[in-house]
């Protein structure tokens, strides 16, 4: 019998509030005291968008209330496992509406993310989340997402 390979996936969020990035300090290794976006792993009866927005809840204390996919990732492309041994899939989301305050300790408003080296493939998220408010703000469809 053939078993199917279980690999974890995971949800991070990219969240900006002007010309900032939300970015959390990384506690444990790979990465230890860098900067990155909030991430978790999916739990098993909840779906890719209740995931993202409980990993952004839990990290910040911000409700994200409308969300937008940016793209799958796969640590295999990087050959930074975030588990060691284990392949794991990354679903990035984009928090286009939230409420609430950023009241948690290690959590932090980066201004001046561009220079900043960010854990795993955080930086090639958030320019493709860029993209997609650069393309929307140039349709002039923003509202519609």
């Amino acid at each position: 019998m053939r078993t199917v390979p279980r690999h974890p996936i995971l949800t991070t969020v990219v969240c900006f509030s002007k010309n900032a990035l939300f970015t959390i300090k990384r506690f444990s290794d790979p990465y230890r005291d860098f900067w990155s976006l909030p991430e978790s792993p999916v739990k098993r009866s909840e779906t890719l968008e209740q995931a993202a927005h409980r990993t952004l809840l839990e990290a910040s204390g911000l409700n994200a209330t409308k969300l937008r996919l940016i793209g799958v990732y796969d640590d295999v492309a990087t050959g930074e496992r975030r588990i060691p041994n284990v392949r794991s899939y990354i679903i990035s989301f984009m928090a286009m509406q939230w409420t609430g305050e950023v009241p948690l300790e290690g959590c932090r408003w980066l201004s001046d993310w561009q220079g900043t080296q960010l854990a795993f493939e955080h930086n090639e998220m958030i320019l493709e989340a860029e993209q997609v408010i650069q393309m929307a703000t140039k349709s002039r469809y923003l509202y519609a997402m």
